[in-house]
């Protein structure tokens, strides 16, 4: 009995498989506008992140969507991706009839975190491991237009990042050496995010204890202090980042002022920021210091 061989038409097959990656994909990177209350993504209100690198401590008001705070709150913490920003476009709907569509938010990068809740009724986002990515839908959209950069998206992203998070965090840090020139504080120890990791920053502190996680490639370049300093960190690694994560206690009293004064600089002027600041860093203090009989 002679049977004929059934043709595979791969052709059509790729075609069909291609189809179901990109609606995957869709859906899990436009996130449409009409849907603000759901269980599997939220808005977040009025945050504005200084720097990528985290973590970043949020009111509950902050995400819009009841939903996946109280689902936050149920489990203690939840793992997520944190994207943005966002660029707005109309998606044809399938799923209606045909002619409607629907405006849907799609994130620039993205990131993996981990998102819990804290005991002052608000919440903490905290990056896992990994690194900030550009969305597929860019890509398409780049390619789709003929744009060609001069360096492969996944590895200009990094350099781009680190130096808008860098030129924030630098700008603060001047501006608290400034104002340490002119009162009359002497400092026992520092300890310093990874961006000032180099010898010069660390020599900048004197007589001063600094701890910093040194970078990826990181030398024994530099001065005295920053080789002693190096050395501590192989040689005592467990008590020294116990010292280094002490700063945790800033990022709390950040934290706590938010939640106290608001979680938005309504200023403007460069000037009438830094007053609306200080003012906060005064208060803090305050009412820190008094204590009630």
């Amino acid at each position: 009995m002679i049977t004929k061989r059934r043709e595979i038409p791969w052709i059509k097959v790729v075609q069909f498989h291609a189809e179901i990656a990109r609606r995957a994909e869709e859906a899990f990177f436009a996130l449409p506008a009409n849907e603000l209350d759901s269980e599997r993504w939220s808005s977040l209100k009025e945050f504005n992140p200084i720097s990528f690198s985290g973590p970043w401590s949020i009111s509950q008001e902050t995400i819009v969507s009841l939903q996946l705070a109280q689902s936050i709150r149920g489990e203690g913490h939840i793992k997520l991706f944190l994207g943005g920003p966002s660029w707005s476009k109309y998606r044809r709907d399938s799923s209606r009839s045909q002619g409607n569509q629907t405006l849907v938010w799609q994130p620039v990068i993205y990131r993996e975190v981990r998102v819990e809740s804290d005991s002052e009724n608000g919440f903490q986002i905290i990056p896992e491991k990994g690194n900030w990515d550009i969305s597929p839908l860019v890509i398409k959209f780049m390619d789709h237009k003929g744009i060609q950069p001069p360096e492969p998206l996944d590895k200009l992203l990094p350099d781009i990042i680190e130096k808008s998070s860098l030129k924030s965090e630098k700008e603060a840090f001047d501006r608290a050496m400034d104002m340490l020139k002119h009162i009359d504080v002497e400092i026992d120890s520092i300890r310093l995010d990874k961006y000032y990791s180099f010898p010069s920053y660390v020599d900048r502190f004197g007589k001063a204890k600094v701890y910093v996680i040194p970078r990826k490639n990181a030398t024994l370049r530099g001065s005295w202090k920053w080789k002693d300093t190096m050395k501590e960190f192989v040689d005592n690694t467990i008590p020294y980042l116990e010292q280094y994560y002490l700063r945790n206690n800033s990022e709390s009293g950040f934290s706590a002022d938010k939640r106290w004064f608001g979680w938005k600089v309504g200023q403007k002027r460069d000037d009438r920021i830094s007053t609306a600041l200080t003012c906060t860093g005064v208060w803090h203090n305050l009412l820190n210091l008094y204590t009630t009989a």
